[in-house]
């Protein structure tokens, strides 16, 4: 997964230089100097139990579908097809319930839950708790720009430009009229199924997919929102020596377009305004 940061360093980045400067200040934040730490959804002496209970509460729910499976099948009103699709569904459950059944019924039951639960990805602990090993690393590898190459404006006084690198003074916040068009349009086409008319990128996948993207654009609830998300290009983090990691969008906050560029804005005020900013890609 990509993430957009800004980097806040004393001197200007240019791609073809080493910037050592921002690797001084990232370095430390990726996941092989980073710890690695045991979280415990559940203890040793519970684990066990709640699995158990989880087992049991799926194979009720199965025996319940499979119970109202069979009751369509008394549909005379079937196809032959529809028939056999149903008997497929309850042969499936039938599979699920015997593995359920082989699990609790084996005397090393709890080997076996353990396997499985091994199996989608949790681990135990030397204490013999349930939980994940994290890394609290924010990256694998960082790029200058990467996937987000030139998402930064700056105002030389007379001209807007876009940017990987600027000094904070010089930076604003400015939306380009043909990619808010753009956006706009998209929203007109998929939610009120509106050709304007303006072509796009991916346009014919838009109208093949309406549906689809219609659920997927509607959960930012107003075309406003919609096209601010992605014409207002807000970084994720910011890193600087004064300040440290600091988290603008954690993607778990759910905080509006206006709280991120507040927050934005008052990470750039500490810091030295001759000092520069730049765009950096960290891929997880």
């Amino acid at each position: 997964m990509h993430r957009k940061i800004v980097v806040v360093t004393e001197n200007a980045t240019n791609k073809d230089d080493d910037y050592d400067e921002i690797y001084n200040l990232i370095s430390p934040y990726d996941t092989i100097r980073s710890e690695v730490f045991f979280f415990i959804i559940d203890t040793k002496d519970k684990w066990a139990k709640n699995q158990i209970a989880n087992y049991l509460n799926s194979m009720f729910d199965e025996l319940k579908e499979k119970s109202d499976l069979e009751l369509k099948l008394n549909n005379t009103k079937l196809t032959t097809e529809e028939a056999n699709l149903i008997n497929s569904n309850i042969n499936s459950i039938d599979n699920n319930i015997k593995q359920i059944n082989e699990i609790l019924s084996d005397e090393n039951y709890i080997d076996k839950m353990k396997e499985d639960l091994l199996d989608i990805g949790y681990d135990f602990d030397d204490d013999g708790n349930l939980g994940e090993y994290f890394n609290s690393g924010k990256y694998n590898h960082y790029d200058i720009g990467g996937i987000f190459e030139n998402e930064m404006y700056k105002f030389n006084g007379t001209t807007i430009s876009k940017t990987n690198c600027c000094q904070i003074k010089d930076f604003i916040f400015h939306i380009d009229p043909e990619e808010k068009k753009m956006y706009e349009s998209k929203w007109e086409l998929v939610i009120n199924n509106f050709d304007n008319g303006y072509d796009f990128d991916n346009k014919d996948e838009c109208i093949k997919f309406r549906k689809g993207l219609k659920n997927s654009l509607m959960l930012f609830e107003t075309k406003e929102n919609y096209v601010n998300e992605f014409t207002i290009k807000i970084p994720s983090a910011f890193l600087s020596e004064k300040q440290g990691w600091i988290e603008i969008d954690d993607f778990s906050s759910k905080k509006t377009i206006e709280e991120r560029m507040k927050s934005f804005k008052e990470l750039l005020s500490n810091e030295d305004k001759n000092y520069y900013i730049t765009i950096v890609d960290i891929d997880m």
